[in-house]
């Protein structure tokens, strides 16, 4: 495994707060740009981050702008993990959301995800490498609901529809396996009729590639919905994985539709 993380961060909202949490804390290192948001979580007296000095806050800066038109910044690092800083800094910003993801530099240690609005965080996951293991083509459907709206109507709609299922509800967090295929579709469909709650699905399997996916949903607003594989290049000698091979799920599906089930 290389030594350098690499997280990517994509910033929807404010413009002038997007300006700010790129800019504020760019600076010069010789002849590369650095990131690092230590000065402002110290002049702002973050309690959080002066109990623990150590948290790592910065890395060598790049910054764009994505096909959709979303900005983005990408940080790397030796060995670093800022994730936990920029929880602390997005309690700064009132009108951001913030998507991340990070993996090492040879894409063969595993990958996180967390997803920030204004300040809170909404979800957040991690696959490490050695945890992906052979589904025999079962799908894990996860689902969790968060804050005070009433979820108990939520899951029974989610029992009637897949009451072929096995189900397992612990509180909040309901589970249940498929066969071949997410239940992305029906799940989400189900999502419409509630809009006071806030949703944070996933679903992973193997059919017939490894992948992990999640929606986050939030009120009215669906804030997230990604896609990643989780498969081997079959033709790189180590093994690596390209996390971002699809665009999303109907991209994975579309192109191993032959293996999906009708």
């Amino acid at each position: 495994m290389g030594n350098d993380v690499r997280t990517y961060i994509l910033l929807n909202g404010n413009k002038e707060q997007i300006d700010h949490f790129i800019n504020h804390h760019k600076s010069k290192y010789s002849d590369m740009d650095i990131w690092d948001c230590k000065p402002f979580l110290l002049e702002k007296k973050c309690s959080e981050y002066l109990k623990n000095p150590k948290i790592d806050t910065c890395g060598r800066f790049r910054e764009g702008v994505n096909s959709k038109g979303v900005p983005f910044i990408i940080l790397e690092a030796k060995y670093s993990l800022i994730d936990t800083a920029i929880k602390l800094l997005s309690k700064y910003y009132n009108d951001l959301t913030i998507k991340l993801d990070f993996h090492d530099e040879d894409y063969e240690d595993g990958i996180g995800i967390l997803v920030i609005q204004n300040g809170d965080t909404l979800g957040e996951y991690y696959i490490p490498i050695y945890d992906i293991k052979d589904f025999e083509k079962e799908v894990y459907n996860t689902i969790g609901i968060y804050g005070n709206g009433d979820f108990k109507n939520l899951f029974n709609d989610i029992k009637k529809k897949f009451h072929t299922h096995s189900i397992n509800i612990n509180e909040n967090i309901l589970k249940f396996k498929s066969n071949e295929i997410p239940e992305y579709h029906k799940i989400l469909e189900i999502f419409k009729k509630y809009n006071n709650l806030h949703i944070f699905y996933t679903y992973e399997g193997n059919t017939p590639n490894k992948f992990f996916g999640y929606v986050i949903k939030k009120n009215k607003n669906i804030i997230a919905d990604e896609f990643i594989n989780l498969d081997k290049d079959v033709h790189c000698s180590w093994g690596i994985i390209d996390y971002f091979k699809y665009i999303n799920f109907e991209d994975y599906k579309k192109n191993n539709v032959f293996e999906f089930l009708d």
